[in-house]
């Protein structure tokens, strides 16, 4: 393949072909513990196989799943946690498959976690090849998320994927409506997936990260955001996007509103102090073992939350390069939101008292800060595309001289 190859509209066949070969790569990898039969989940994640036992095992027998009886002695199935793996692309196929070889239910949960995992990383590929200038650098991107911490972290916090879940497909299409054409299938697409991404508990996270993008546009698209919104057909396609939103987000703003009554998981929803993360957690994307030994010599009890950041130190100096060298058009607002993210994790937001709630209204039903790594990863990987760009960019000109 040549590395100098431009992105074109179109994935080509050395394209696909290394595509390919990084899930082969990812696949292979997750799937030695899968086939060997060692021990893969802890903590959440095992707690999260009993409803989904239940919720496959139903749909195998013809039986919708109204009621889950592993969890909290019993109680409505419509909570979220469950139900919304109806509007997951795999469960579906994954069940039929399963009943027709007649496989285990264990063996289900295994494939269809790891498989989602896939999915969400590959939305990463799709919105990083939109932003990327070469096609190498998308592929980097998209082999150094599916390698971070957001996969393996995922094993035992199954908040961080299932909170981050679909965003990336739906920043795709953002970039799509920015960068493109704005029309109603950009926007049908965002507000899909976005709407997808909301079907959790840990909704908030997903709207904080769009509430900072956003905002960062005032400061540099402000004049094209209000070109878009003074035009009448535009208005149109806003009320379409707010609808897809909306239908999908129903059932969960269900949830909002019972949470005190009858949903004991709902503590999750709840106006209280924040969770900061862990310092040792930045510290460890440079390294994990320095910043481990360095809070043990501080004689820490906890050197990391459940969501350490790390995604090599190849990519993360690549990051930093992107950062100084970039000049892409979106470069400042993935900075602001990268600031943003960083200060909001460790609760700063804490300080500014009651006005933290009309600056941050989708924190209060926030409760670990934790959750925002796989946002920072994200952008991490785009400025990591971003270096990857201006080093390929360098080696053409070296190449041409």
């Amino acid at each position: 393949m040549d590395v100098f190859s431009l992105n074109k509209a179109k994935i080509n066949r050395q394209e696909l072909l290394l595509l390919g070969c990084i899930c082969f790569l990812y696949f292979i990898f997750v799937l030695i513990v899968f086939v060997c039969f060692k021990r893969t989940f802890s903590h959440d994640t095992m707690w999260q196989f009993g409803g989904a036992h239940y919720f496959y095992n139903c749909l195998m027998n013809g039986v919708f799943p109204y009621w889950d009886i592993y969890n909290y002695c019993g109680g409505p199935f419509y909570y979220n946690i469950g139900i919304l793996r109806l509007l997951e692309i795999t469960t579906f196929p994954l069940v039929f498959i399963f009943k027709f070889f007649n496989l285990s239910l264990f063996s289900l949960y295994h494939l269809d976690f790891l498989t989602k995992i896939f999915l969400y990383a590959l939305g990463v590929y799709f919105a990083m090849r939109k932003v990327s200038k070469y096609t190498l650098s998308g592929l980097f991107a998209f082999f150094v998320f599916i390698f971070s911490t957001f996969t393996f972290v995922s094993f035992r916090q199954s908040g961080v994927f299932v909170t981050f879940a679909w965003t990336a497909w739906g920043m795709w299409f953002l970039m799509r409506l920015l960068e493109d054409k704005f029309n109603i299938y950009n926007m049908v697409g965002f507000c899909f997936f976005l709407g997808l991404s909301l079907n959790s508990y840990q909704g908030a996270y997903v709207l904080t990260f769009m509430q900072f993008f956003f905002l960062s546009l005032l400061f540099n698209r402000k004049a094209y955001l209000l070109s878009l919104i003074k035009d009448r057909k535009n208005r149109r396609i806003f009320l379409i996007g707010v609808l897809v939103i909306s239908g999908l987000f129903l059932h969960t703003l269900a949830v909002f509103i019972e949470k005190d009554k009858n949903i004991a998981i709902m503590r999750q929803m709840y106006q209280g102090t924040s969770v900061p993360i862990m310092p040792a957690d930045y510290l460890g994307l440079f390294f994990p073992g320095v910043a481990a030994k360095f809070w043990n010599s501080l004689n820490c009890k906890q050197y990391f939350s459940e969501c350490a950041f790390y995604i090599g130190i190849i990519p993360l100096l690549l990051s930093v390069w992107g950062m100084v060298s970039s000049r892409h058009k979106f470069r400042f607002n993935f900075i602001f939101v990268l600031m943003a993210l960083v200060l909001v994790s460790i609760n700063l937001q804490q300080y500014l008292g009651w006005v933290k709630y009309l600056l941050l209204p989708f924190l209060i039903y926030a409760r670990n800060m934790e959750i925002f790594q796989p946002f920072v990863i994200f952008v991490l990987v785009y400025f990591c595309s971003q270096g990857a760009d201006d080093l390929i960019q360098r080696l053409n000109q070296n190449k041409d001289a």
